[in-house]
């Protein structure tokens, strides 16, 4: 409804469907798919599911099940991925909370960074912006600072659930790759609606909604997160009528390149149950089974 009356009071239209916005569309449903292929090697490499096929496989179907649990009532995105994780690998709910956590300081690590190199190269006159990235990025020190480490109260939380030495370059690397995809993703939708939008700015408005993306208050984030999209449009001079098409267009590739994903692990788990049994000694098994 917002979007009906953004474009009822604008000189904005819905894009018409030529062969260009079609392929475009197409292109933004994979890159979406692309953004569910890191975030399963993020599931990976943070719980450390094994480094083999079956590990990896895991770790997606855990990122598509958290994502599409996500637009249900509640959002319960998170305490889902929390049960398949203690079914699937014995994982216990304080050892979960506490690499969640450092997940969650790792991603919003990467998006101060993607956010501090977009302002650089678009230099809007916005010092909270400025401000607001860089204390993100600051969140990266307590994966790498000693005296953090030690703090009494990290150690009692994370000491005997974490390896706090571990080396979480890698998984703020792959928080970084995120967000460039997740970029890419919103850029083709302002594309669609043929919009004239630099890349940095579209990177400013995708690291500023961070947290809309790690806690969803609605189902989904929807209306959240593109509000703050919308907001952080504006500072970088975005145009409000564009920013809502564009999005609800981003939206509309989410919500359907996620359909079409969870049809493909349904139907891959499926056939994995009726095939026969690999003779590897670490078998490809269907998600959601636990080994014996």
């Amino acid at each position: 409804m917002v979007v009906v009356a953004v474009l009822r009071t604008s000189a904005v239209s819905l894009p018409p469907l030529t062969g260009r916005n079609l392929g475009l569309l197409g292109g933004l449903i994979l890159i979406n798919f692309a953004s569910l292929v890191l975030r399963g090697i993020v599931n990976t490499e943070s719980f450390q599911l094994g480094r083999s096929l079956r590990g990896y496989w895991d770790g997606f179907c855990l990122g598509v099940w958290h994502s599409s649990a996500n637009f249900l009532p509640l959002s319960p995105g998170l305490a889902a991925k929390g049960v398949m994780l203690h079914q699937m690998y014995g994982v216990g709910a304080r050892q979960y909370v506490a690499i969640s956590l450092l997940v969650f300081i790792a991603a919003i690590a990467a998006n101060g960074v993607s956010g501090l190199v977009g302002l650089a190269m678009v230099d809007p006159q916005h010092v909270l912006l400025w401000l607001a990235f860089a204390a993100m990025t600051c969140c990266a020190a307590g994966l790498f600072t000693e005296r953090w480490r030690r703090l009494r109260f990290v150690r009692t939380m994370l000491g005997d659930q974490v390896n706090l030495d571990r080396p979480w370059t890698v998984l703020i690397g792959l928080h970084v790759l995120i967000v460039a995809v997740d970029t890419a993703r919103l850029y083709c939708a302002f594309a669609i609606v043929q919009a004239n939008i630099g890349f940095a700015a579209v990177l400013i408005m995708v690291s500023g909604t961070i947290l809309t993306r790690l806690i969803n208050i609605t189902p989904g984030g929807i209306g959240v997160r593109e509000g703050m999209i919308v907001a952080l449009a504006a500072a970088v001079n975005v145009p409000l009528d564009v920013t809502v098409l564009a999005t609800a267009i981003e939206l509309l590739g989410i919500v359907v390149g996620l359909a079409l994903t969870l049809a493909l692990v349904g139907a891959a788990n499926s056939f994995l149950r009726a095939g026969p049994k690999s003779p590897s000694p670490n078998p490809l098994r269907p998600c959601g089974t636990r080994d014996e």
